[in-house]
């Protein structure tokens, strides 16, 4: 997924946009200029080629296990530990996500002071799996591929933008600069891409 394209979950019947700014895709119907979702799963808008589709949740249960490669939004940041929503394992979204621990000591090959500057609430974070025991998910984002891919601005809630492969963020909307641990594919969910 590149930048300007915004994901969201849906249930069959939820309102997606109209044909005035979207044409329909995969996922979706059109019942008199406005597009629906028709299944459940995530409906991403891609702005840049003015399309919406959906991608259907896999309803087969699904257990992260070590060394697996997960998706998730963080939903909540302390000192030392961050708290992730995982959506996404073994490339398939997940309809009852999963929550999973990142701590700080976890998060980077270079020491990182508080957590605050690894992710905050709402970044999409692609992490592994380091150990799954007894329901409880660890993860790690140590290594280039790993690391946040989306961050939106601590002001103004915009998507930002990279602006240094060092984890330097920039907000093109209210020119709020930021830093988090970033993988090397920063601005990109290519799972999220329509066939």
């Amino acid at each position: 997924m590149k930048m300007g394209k915004r994901f969201e979950f849906v249930v069959p019947g939820d309102r997606l946009g109209v044909v005035e700014e979207f044409s329909p895709g995969s996922g979706t119907y059109e019942v008199n200029g406005v597009i629906y979702s028709k299944i459940v799963g995530l409906a991403i808008k891609d702005f840049i080629n003015k399309r919406i589709y959906v991608k259907q949740y896999i309803m087969k249960p699904i257990f992260p296990s070590d060394e697996d490669e997960v998706l998730g939004i963080v939903t909540g940041v302390q000192d030392k530990v961050a708290l992730l929503s995982l959506f996404l394992v073994k490339n398939a979204i997940l309809l009852n996500p999963f929550t999973g621990f990142l701590h700080i000591s976890a998060s980077s090959h270079k020491f990182e002071k508080s957590m605050s500057d690894v992710c905050k609430v709402t970044d999409v974070i692609k992490a592994r799996v380091f150990k799954a025991k007894n329901g409880i998910l660890q993860l790690t984002t140590v290594g280039e591929n790993l690391g946040v891919i989306i961050a939106f601005c601590s002001i103004c809630g915009k998507e930002l933008n990279l602006k240094s492969r060092k984890g330097i963020l920039e907000c093109k909307a209210c020119g709020n600069i930021e830093h988090r641990k970033i993988a090397k594919d920063y601005g990109e969910l290519k799972i999220l891409e329509e066939k």
